[in-house]
């Protein structure tokens, strides 16, 4: 057994979602995870509403849907304002091309799997296991995860604004790049080294990740995750309402100390 704090055991199993409700906000994750209180419904922001469509309809399109299908699907499903689906409309010309390089990379690369939206799920010894297995521990979904020979290629969609490089996108995104990796490790059998990308449709640009080898992941990546998970469940259990950018999401302000009008 890893070793993990007995918060950490506690209250799994996890996602990065959880966990980071967890470190954000005690109060907010007590409500939500641990007394199930239903929560008021949080505006989402026209933002966050695109980027749920045009993710969709990159998912339903490269499963083989019709453009067209696709995104009126995603239109109707997310309940768009018609300014709304104007935006989401502007990024079909991105996505067309999106699939026309994904299909080139996958033939250059003798790609000999690709799976699309894929939900995996590991046990407390990293195991693979069932998404809502009984002995699940940590939870996650990758757009796109693909095998080539014994390497594993993770790419995640991105529909906000694109980063200056790299270096910049990896370091924003690096916990949700380690989990990916570790994931593949176990999620493919004899793999030696995983990659991952992040794909900003906006944009169109592409960055990958180096790759990293199996070794890698096992000596970095595995104490990484383990010390990740103890840090953000610490505080749980203090139940200490914490204010930042997560409160204009929260569906608790109702009930907060901190946000709740006398």
């Amino acid at each position: 057994m890893l070793d993990y704090s007995e918060f950490t055991l506690k209250y799994a199993p996890w996602s990065m979602s959880k966990a980071n409700l967890a470190k954000n906000c005690p109060l907010a994750f007590n409500l939500k995870y641990v007394n199930k209180i239903r929560g008021d419904s949080p505006t989402s922001s026209p933002a966050a509403r695109i980027g749920t469509a045009v993710h969709q309809v990159l998912e339903t399109y490269l499963q083989g849907m019709d453009i067209k299908e696709s995104v009126q699907r995603a239109l109707v499903d997310n309940k768009l304002t018609t300014e709304e689906m104007d935006d989401v409309a502007s990024y079909v010309h991105n996505i067309v091309s999106f699939k026309k390089r994904f299909t080139a990379y996958q033939e250059k690369h003798n790609i000999s799997e690709t799976h699309i939206e894929v939900r995996f799920g590991m046990t407390a010894d990293l195991r693979p296991t069932e998404f809502f297995g009984k002995d699940v521990f940590m939870r996650g979904v990758w757009d796109i995860a693909m095998r080539a020979g014994d390497h594993a290629i993770i790419i995640d969609h991105k529909s906000g604004m694109c980063p200056k490089d790299a270096e910049a996108a990896f370091e924003k995104h690096g916990d949700q790049m380690r989990l990916y990796c570790l994931a593949a490790l176990h999620r493919f059998p004899g793999m030696v080294g995983a990659q991952t990308a992040f794909h900003y449709v906006m944009s169109e640009e592409i960055f990958f990740g180096k790759s990293i080898t199996a070794d890698a992941i096992t000596s970095k990546y595995i104490p990484w995750y383990v010390k990740y998970l103890n840090d953000c469940s610490r505080d749980v259990d203090t139940k200490e309402a914490r204010t930042g950018w997560l409160c204009q999401f929260c569906e608790y302000t109702h009930l907060c100390p901190k946000k709740r009008k006398p």
